[in-house]
């Protein structure tokens, strides 16, 4: 049969229907076109011109026909186009005892069948790949109302399946990251009262991981004196012109435990369109000892006309590191065992010696710093600061300290010294890096994603980002039409369908939405709805209070 007579049967203009009017059927066991059942050439023609993934078997030999839609899950080098018209016995071999019994149930009459983000690897692009589908199995009757072949609905999902698992990766990797600096998080949403607390900052307070926390937890825990005045410090650093970043150390007396504390709060506000801040989210560390050697060091510094003894004694037992520097070759008059360890030399190599001598790899990064101590009799102070030193038996190793140089003054009031403390905050900020980072991938995963992705923010939704398939092909609209704007305002149409419902349940909830099918409409230029079958899935990024949408 020639293609134009086969096109009386066999419609569409597609790569798989010009090759099944081209295809020789005589020497297979479904025989010419022209004797093809119509219960087989409507299946086909529905298949062949949907934009869906299909595939069909069909008859006792399980005969392979397939779309368009169907066919870049088959790879190159693989199975296409010799798997149209044969047996699917010989071309599934690896799957087949997979999915031959869900054939088998189907045309005996059973229930059509789902399977959703299965593993079912298969063969192409000239190796065995790990394939993730979701499909259906239904039965395909013939003129005789029996089933005669079975009709397979497919998606590959290989790329959400391992965009979730990456996503899933990135989270655990922050969260070790967080556990590694003794961090606790906190999420705080004031217009719902609701405060969540991670394991390590309810221990922090004095309470039991199960124990449930609100705002009012947080000032029970606080000194009663210390109320009033961090709660205006935090209200007035995360005002929005401030860019809402927000710094706070204050006592706390464990709630249950009753142990006095001094804790640091470290984040930022989130806000609506209309300024007010919805969500404050950030790190707590545990100061006390810190704060406790800076009272004992303050207290030293008073007495330490009365007894040089007792000074150097605070200064021996601080867990600070501290160090004397004298006159300008810096020479190392004394140092704790705690300074000792943080540059991991003997004290027999450095006290007495120029600084220098001992640390020559700091020499151009520290010496105008100190110079400048000496000479003018400022103090100077840097937090975060970064060093390399040679210890441990490595070169050049990048490690973050909070320091203090403050100048020493001799009987006649002559700068003649400085004085060093330290303290090393490497962990804090491999893990406030590790935070930016994953946040960064997060970002870089969302707009490189083959899926249809954005990140809407706040109680009002506001679509933070989009990748290029939700934008162009999903949405068909300008980026400049939808970022920084609200979703239902952007697509008023939604407000008459459930998904304003779905965002808030999920946002309030925390518990990620997900539906295998579902139908939505948005209007069109010319105004008239256009509808879409799409999988819906809204997940609840829990370190960044956001709402993902797939």
């Amino acid at each position: 049969m020639n293609n134009k007579a086969a096109s009386r049967f066999i419609t569409g203009d597609g790569e798989m229907s010009n090759l099944i009017r081209n295809f020789d059927w005589s020497k297979t066991p479904v025989g010419e076109i022209t004797v093809w059942p119509q219960s087989l050439l409507t299946t086909l023609n529905i298949m062949l011109n949907s934009r869906f993934p299909m595939f069909l078997f069909w008859g006792p030999e399980l005969i392979c026909f397939y779309n368009d839609a169907y066919r870049p899950s088959l790879g190159n080098d693989g199975k296409h186009p010799h798997i149209l018209g044969s047996r699917g016995e010989d071309y599934w071999q690896e799957i087949w005892p997979v999915i031959k019994p869900l054939i088998d149930q189907v045309l005996a009459g059973g229930e059509s069948t789902w399977s959703e983000d299965q593993l079912i690897p298969i063969y192409r692009n000239g190796k065995m790949e790990d394939v993730y589908w979701t499909f259906s199995f239904s039965a395909v009757n013939d003129e005789s109302g029996e089933p005669f072949g079975v009709f397979v609905t497919c998606n590959e999902t290989t790329d959400k399946v391992n965009i979730r698992k990456e996503l899933e990766e990135n989270e655990e990797k922050l969260r070790i990251a967080l556990e590694g600096g003794e961090l606790g998080t906190f999420d705080f949403y004031p217009e719902k009262n609701k405060l969540e607390w991670s394991a390590k900052t309810k221990e922090l307070f004095g309470l039991s991981s199960e124990a449930e926390t609100d705002y009012a937890t947080y000032l029970q825990a606080l000194y009663p004196e210390d109320r009033q005045n961090s709660k205006a410090i935090t209200e007035q650093q995360m005002l929005l012109q401030n860019g809402g970043f927000y710094e706070l150390e204050y006592r706390t007396i464990g709630i249950t435990d009753g142990k006095q504390r001094w804790l640091r709060s470290k984040g930022k506000a989130t806000y609506n369109s209309d300024g007010t801040p919805v969500r404050y989210t950030g790190v707590i560390q545990d100061i006390t000892k810190r704060k406790k050697a800076e009272e004992a060091l303050v207290t030293a510094f008073h007495q330490v006309e009365e007894s040089e003894k007792r000074f150097r004694n605070s200064v021996e037992q601080a867990p600070l590191g501290i160090t004397i520097f004298r006159g300008p070759q810096f020479i190392v008059e004394m140092a704790n065992d705690t300074y000792l360890q943080l540059i991991d030399r003997p004290k027999s190599d450095f006290i007495g010696k120029p600084l220098f001598e001992s640390l020559p790899e700091v020499q151009k990064t520290m010496e105008p710093l100190l110079t400048d101590v000496l000479k003018t009799g400022n103090p100077f102070y840097a937090a975060e600061f970064p060093v390399n030193l040679y210890r441990y038996g490595k070169k050049g190793e990048l490690s973050y300290f909070n320091l203090i140089y403050h100048p020493l003054k001799d009987e006649d009031g002559k700068i003649s010294g400085v004085m060093v403390v330290a303290t090393e905050v490497t962990n804090l900020v491999k893990a406030k890096h590790a935070l930016a980072e994953s946040e960064k991938q997060f970002r870089s995963l969302v707009m490189q994603s083959p899926i249809a992705m954005c990140i809407v923010t706040g109680k009002d939704h506001i679509i933070e980002m989009a990748n290029k398939v939700m934008i162009e092909k999903l949405w068909r609209k300008e980026e400049n039409e939808i970022i920084g704007k609200k979703i239902l305002d952007v697509f008023p149409e939604l407000k008459e369908q459930k998904y304003p419902e779905l965002l808030q349940k999920v946002y309030d909830s925390g518990i990620t939405h997900n539906e295998k099918e579902s139908l939505a409409y948005v209007a069109g230029d010319d105004g008239i709805k256009k509808f879409y079958r799409i999988m819906n899935i809204i997940r609840y990024l829990k370190l960044t209070g956001k709402l993902l949408l797939l």
